[in-house]
């Protein structure tokens, strides 16, 4: 039986607020099929290298993953956040993984998901190892122009998505 998913609702807060309050930010790649940009402190990046025990995620410098069309270019994140681009499919299928795969829908596979649910499936990955994340989110109006579409909002990700209380805060 597949666990039930809580309700997720949009959070409008500003980026400096997302980033006191998570450990790591998860950005579709709608341009690099299979990839998803990520930003994470210190605990957010042990946690995410958690997530690929036998797999090695390349962290850099936050300017190294952040392009100039990306909704966080202009924002100064604290010293301790570092950045990387994930394959999620290609560490998956190589290395192996704790991703909690039983919110995949029955039948899909990892290299069948979209940029939006492998951002989500690593959001899911974070909470569930007792820690907060953020998904960024495109809101696309018909006339906006792609591939990042509409305005970002971040949803929220952990043990209590209601009130949103964080283990490390």
């Amino acid at each position: 039986m597949r666990p039930t998913l809580p309700d997720r609702k949009p959070v409008k807060l500003q980026l400096d607020e997302i980033v006191r309050t998570v450990d790591a930010v998860f950005e579709p790649d709608y341009d690099g099929p299979g990839w998803v940009f990520v930003w994470a402190n210190a605990r957010g990046r042990d946690l995410i290298n958690g997530l690929f025990p036998r797999g090695k995620i390349a962290w850099d410098s936050l300017t190294s993953y952040i392009g100039s069309d990306s909704v966080i270019s202009s924002y100064q994140f604290p010293a301790d956040w570092m950045g990387s681009a994930i394959h999620v499919p290609e560490v998956h299928n190589d290395t192996g993984s704790q991703l909690p795969l039983d919110v995949v829908p029955a039948g899909m596979q990892i290299s069948d998901a979209s940029p939006d649910q492998l951002a989500l499936l690593l959001a899911f990955g974070v909470e569930r190892a007792g820690s907060c994340a953020a998904r960024v989110e495109f809101n696309p109006q018909e006339s906006d122009p792609l591939p990042y579409p509409g305005e970002p909002t971040f949803m929220l990700y952990g043990p209590d998505p209601t009130g949103f209380e964080c283990p490390n805060q």
